[in-house]
């Protein structure tokens, strides 16, 4: 039976229901921010032609030859950052992410009515999940030093409580159904120099804390040469995860051709670079540019990277890849999603796996970051709907 599908995709929420189309969901919160703003710009419009610039009769100057005129009408960037079912059926849970201003809401997707539960600087949050029973909240809080540790509260947001960490990543929280408050999640170590600067992950690991007993954390696997991301304790005890190979920080596989590319094609870049930059003096004094083309306004380019737990993905060449057939979404074949049962055993249930979830029923689904789909028990795939660059999906009933 098919379930209720919600997905983030390029930091936009998506509801797929069943014998529905595919829907937005937009925050009404986001939205009359973004009406503020807009009110603000207009009332303080004439900065913008007082000033130097103004003494001199001169226009301000526009600082890319992209900007337009409404350049001063750029939107403060607001993007879903996570998301979860939420402890009653039919709602959902997520995080707003508005630059220094970061918010957790709930969602009735009965009654489209937007709950704020929190909304505060230094905020900075990103994965949480809700408790089956009790409605317990934990979630994932970057700290300013680039680690992030666990943070639980009651269904309300209220009454936090920090759950202690070292030096690492800790992400993608999972409550153990029927075992109290106990929880696992995914966790790297950072690596710094003899400064305290970051120099890289070591790989993830899956972490158990027992919130009953003063956060006691025990290491449930860790594989040198792999990372083991997203995991769930199921409710016969085995564990959920994917599985992808561990590249250390900064290592990068370069093609030959492609170095042989960029020497062939310098020249030129370099060529395009000074036009550009001759260009940004004529469009900053005269307001005209030095070839028609370039004072053309463009559209704005697309997130052509996504950053996946310290894996930089090619977006743009994935979806380029997906395009010809090769079926492989935006993420490849050696991105696993294990089932490890209580006697060590495992079994491949699915590869081009970003990201999954299992429904309050049992159902299992995934996505290759194209493309969401169902599993049966027999491992019969079923394809669910599509989108581009799917980050996050939950299923919700």
């Amino acid at each position: 039976m098919e379930s209720t599908i919600a997905f983030l995709s390029q930091g936009r929420l998506f509801v797929k229901e069943l014998g529905k189309s595919i829907r937005e969901i937009e925050s009404r919160f986001a939205n009359d921010a973004m009406e503020r703003q807009a009110k603000d710009r207009n009332t303080n419009a004439w900065r913008a032609r007082s000033g130097v610039w103004g003494n001199m009769g001169m226009a301000p100057p526009r600082w890319s030859q992209w900007e337009g005129e409404d350049a001063g009408d750029a939107r403060r960037r607001i993007r879903f950052a996570g998301l979860a079912r939420g402890s009653k059926p039919g709602t959902l849970l997520y995080v707003l992410d508005m630059e220094n201003v970061n918010g957790l809401f709930e969602y009735d997707l009965n009654t489209d009515i937007e709950k704020r539960l929190i909304h505060r600087n230094g905020f900075v949050a990103r994965d949480l999940v809700c408790h089956p029973d009790c409605g317990e909240l934990a979630i994932s809080i970057s700290r300013d030093d680039g680690s992030s540790h666990l943070a639980v509260s009651d269904s309300e947001g209220r009454f936090w409580s920090h759950v202690a960490g070292g030096d690492s990543l800790d992400q993608m929280p999972s409550w153990i159904a029927g075992e109290g408050r106990k929880l696992v999640c995914q966790s790297a170590a950072i690596g710094r120099n003899e400064a305290g600067y970051f120099r890289g992950l070591g790989p993830y690991a899956i972490e158990r804390f027992d919130l009953d007993h003063e956060g006691k954390v025990e290491t449930v696997l860790v594989e040198d040469h792999n990372d083991l991301l997203q995991p769930m304790v199921l409710p016969d005890g085995s564990l959920l995860f994917i599985r992808r190979p561990y590249k250390p920080h900064g290592h990068q596989r370069v093609a030959p051709i492609e170095i042989l590319k960029d020497i062939c094609l310098f020249p030129f870049r370099l060529l395009r670079a000074i036009g550009y930059f001759l260009n940004f003096f004529s469009m900053m004094f005269s307001g005209k540019p030095l070839a028609t083309t370039m004072g053309q306004r463009q559209s704005a380019p697309q997130d052509r990277f996504l950053m996946l737990w310290g894996h930089m993905i090619d977006t743009k060449r994935a979806l380029r890849q997906a395009e010809r057939g090769t079926g492989e979404g935006l993420v490849p074949r050696d991105w696993q999603l294990i089932r490890r049962t209580t006697d060590n055993t495992e079994v491949i249930v699915a590869e081009n796996v970003l990201a999954y979830d299992r429904g309050p029923s049992g159902q299992l689904i995934y996505t290759n970051g194209t493309t969401i789909f169902a599993l049966s028990g027999s491992g019969e795939r079923t394809e669910l709907c599509r989108d581009t660059m799917i980050e996050k999906i939950v299923c919700v009933s």
